[in-house]
């Protein structure tokens, strides 16, 4: 970290952000901790996978026990059922599918499912008659018998 500030210096650079991991990061908030006015013009970045992981333990620890496990269960349960309801296109079907199957697709294969489902008229007469009943949520209509 000093040579990174000295090369600042020299280039008149007036700040630099700094990458790491997780515990490459916490050494370098307590190095500037420690040395505040050295290393002031350093900005510390946690690694792109590192803060997802961050994100992910924060959800954990913040919803832990609070039941998020089985609706989300039950939520792919629903999506199971709705695409086995005739009334949807295949098209609809085939896109929804991918993106309950989003842990395992390609990042191009959900893009591709999400721009298919923006610009399906059958997605959006299904969207439309969703919302035509005001104060009901999507868990509260039964999309298999017919409540839609």
């Amino acid at each position: 970290m000093v040579k990174l500030v000295e090369a600042m210096r020299k280039k008149n650079i007036p700040f630099s952000f700094l990458v790491g991991d997780l515990p490459t990061y916490k050494t370098i908030v307590q190095l500037m901790a420690e040395n505040s006015e050295m290393y002031k013009d350093l900005i510390p970045i946690l690694g792109a996978f590192h803060q997802q992981m961050s994100y992910i333990y924060a959800i954990y620890k913040r919803f832990r026990g609070s039941g998020m496990a089985d609706t989300l269960v039950t939520a792919g349960q629903r999506l199971t059922n709705i695409l086995e309801h005739e009334e949807l296109s295949e098209n609809i079907k085939e896109n929804l599918n991918t993106l309950r199957n989003a842990l395992t697709d390609t990042r191009e294969a959900l893009q591709a499912a999400h721009s298919n489902l923006e610009d399906d008229d059958g997605m959006k007469d299904l969207i439309t008659r969703v919302y035509e009943k005001p104060g009901t949520d999507m868990g509260d209509l039964d999309l298999i018998h017919g409540d839609v």
